[in-house]
């Protein structure tokens, strides 16, 4: 349990801090953030599915552009 925690905070780290340490790079999009978090706790095609339904949800939410 503790160790899914850790695995969980590090993958916060990386997509959200990161995004602080490099500039602005778009990783704290859903479907980075899935594949990220899927990759770290051992399943990589579950974490890409459930960011690319987040991702979804995220486009049609937030205005991008003009």
């Amino acid at each position: 349990m503790e160790m899914t925690a850790l695995l969980a905070a590090i993958a916060y780290f990386i997509c959200y801090g990161g995004n602080w340490l490099f500039g602005q790079c778009m990783i704290e999009r859903p479907i980075v953030v899935g594949a990220v978090t899927g990759l770290l706790l051992g399943d990589l095609p579950t974490g890409i599915i459930l960011g690319a339904s987040l991702e979804a949800i995220f486009m049609g939410a937030v205005n991008i552009g003009g």
